[in-house]
């Protein structure tokens, strides 16, 4: 993971800052928060400029086009480049369930229709040259795929959803795979199955009317969904491998195997 000094962080931000802290996450580039004399920002730092770039021209493209996401400018200075944006209000999605865990079926209902936006979002040409296939992808496409919208990347805001964060992963690819990687998440990974059985309750009924809207949306239902789904378990293991306890996969690897044994039945079209 880059290190950074409060020299660099000072570098990106010659105004003046009056504090920075560091949030959490498991990104090699870290992503500070910083307040300084006018306004809050965050910034996400990189070691080299052209992941920045990709990162603010994806931004910028989302927001003029009305996607709840924050404009984004990148400041450069002779050890890095900083993605800055300003500091967005609201509570964090998994924050607004716990303390309404009624909340659930509105606000997966609305997180569909957001997912389904993106999907349907016609990609500039100057992204789909910076923007590339996941690995191992079953079938090609065209859309935009987050590939980590879940509870931690949204932001809720007057009793809404409000801004998607965190675009680093953004490839292209079909938009099943991305309906596929938010359900593995909310099913099997290993922060969701600690939780109380209340709150894995409430995520249960965000996840059904999650699918339920992006299917109202796009038709796309669950059929047909399970070799989208396979792959979606073996992205998540592979990205957690190492950063978790090994044993903590195991029920994501169950949930892989089945959805494999389903997917031999059925060829991605």
């Amino acid at each position: 993971m880059l290190e950074v000094s409060q020299a660099l962080l000072d570098g990106f931000f010659p105004e003046g800052i009056r504090t920075a802290s560091r949030l959490p996450g498991g990104s090699r580039w870290p992503t500070w928060k910083v307040q300084t004399h006018t306004a809050t920002f965050a910034a996400k730092v990189y070691d080299t400029l052209p992941p920045a770039r990709h990162q603010a021209t994806l931004l910028r493209a989302l927001w003029e086009d009305g996607f709840p996401v924050p404009a984004a400018h990148v400041r450069l200075i002779h050890d890095g480049a900083a993605l800055v944006t300003a500091w967005m209000p609201g509570d964090l999605l998994v924050d607004t369930l716990w303390r309404d865990p009624t909340s659930a079926e509105r606000l997966g209902l609305r997180l569909g229709e957001l997912h389904a936006w993106l999907h349907a979002w016609h990609v500039p040409d100057a992204i789909c040259q910076v923007l590339r296939l996941p690995d191992d992808a079953p079938v090609q496409g065209k859309a935009l795929l987050h590939l980590d919208l879940h509870l931690l990347n949204v932001l809720v805001h007057g009793g809404q959803l409000g801004t998607v964060l965190d675009w680093e992963g953004a490839r292209l690819g079909d938009a099943r795979l991305d309906v596929a990687r938010t359900l593995s998440i909310l099913s099997v990974d290993p922060a969701i199955l600690a939780l109380s059985p209340e709150h894995r309750q409430a995520v249960r009924r965000l996840r059904r009317a999650y699918l339920e809207a992006y299917s109202r949306a796009t038709e796309v239902t669950s059929d047909g969904l399970a070799p989208f789904l396979a792959w979606a378990g073996r992205y998540l293991i592979k990205d957690l491998s190492g950063k978790v306890e090994d044993g903590t996969l195991d029920p994501a690897r169950r949930w892989t195997r089945a959805w494999l044994r389903r997917a031999a039945g059925q060829r991605p079209s």
